[in-house]
C-alpha cells in the first residue's frame, strides 16, 4: 500500500534485493543432488519491482537454468516461469531474441533432463520412483514464447503450437495448450478450426 502512494517501503526493497541476489547466485547443478521446491517462480515476482536492468539479468540467469540440462526438469520448468514473468517489461529487441530462444523449448528440443527417469512416469511396481510429472518443458516454453511474443507472426505461431498440444497423450500438455489459446484472445484464436 506503502509504494501505491509513491511511498518506498524498506521491507519490499529488502525482499526484493534478496530475490534478485538469490536468483543470480543460484549454484550450479552438481549432477549429485536435485533440490526441488525452489523459490525461483515466487523470486521473478519479486524482482519484477525492480528496476529492467535487474530484471534482464535475472532473465538470463533463468534461461541459462532452463538450458543446462544438468538440471531437474521441475527445475527447468520452474526458470522457463520465471523469465516469463521477467520478459513482461522489457523491450522488444529483448523480447524478441527471448522468444527465438523458446521455440526450441516448444518444439521439444529442448527435453531430456537430469534424473528425468527417476522422477516421472515411475513404473507401478517400483517403490523406489517419484512422479513429480511431466518431464517435458514444452507447456513452460510454451508459456515464455507467449510472453514473449511481440509481432502477429509470433502470436500464430504459439496459436499454432497450442492446438498441437491439444491433441496430445500428456494431459499437462494439453491443459497447458488450451490455456495457452485462452490467453491469447480472440483476434488470434477466432478463426482457429475447432476440429
Amino acid at each position: 500500500a506503502v509504494s501505491a502512494l509513491g511511498e518506498v517501503d524498506q521491507g519490499v526493497t529488502d525482499r526484493t534485493a534478496q530475490a534478485r541476489d538469490r536468483l543470480l547466485n543460484r549454484p550450479e547443478p552438481d549432477a549429485h543432488t536435485f533440490s526441488f521446491g525452489t523459490q525461483i517462480v515466487s523470486d521473478s515476482y519479486l524482482v519484477t519491482f525492480l528496476d529492467s536492468a535487474n530484471q534482464q539479468a535475472c532473465l538470463d540467469k533463468m534461461l541459462t537454468v532452463a538450458a543446462d540440462r544438468r538440471e531437474a526438469a521441475q527445475n527447468r520448468q520452474e526458470a522457463l516461469t520465471a523469465a516469463s514473468n521477467l520478459v513482461l517489461a522489457q523491450s522488444d529487441q529483448v523480447k524478441a531474441g527471448v522468444h527465438a530462444r523458446s521455440r526450441e523449448f516448444v518444439d521439444g528440443n529442448q527435453d531430456g533432463s537430469f534424473l528425468d527417469a527417476e522422477t516421472t512416469n515411475p513404473h507401478p511396481l517400483s517403490a523406489m520412483r517419484v512422479d513429480f510429472g511431466s518431464a517435458s518443458l514444452r507447456a513452460a516454453g510454451l508459456r515464455l514464447a507467449q510472453c514473449s511474443a511481440i509481432t502477429d507472426n509470433d502470436r500464430m505461431w504459439v496459436r499454432d503450437r497450442a492446438a498441437v498440444m491439444l491433441g496430445s497423450n500428456d494431459e499437462y500438455l494439453v491443459r497447458e495448450g488450451a490455456l495457452t489459446l485462452s490467453r491469447l484472445g480472440v483476434d488470434v484464436i477466432g478463426d482457429l478450426d475447432a476440429s
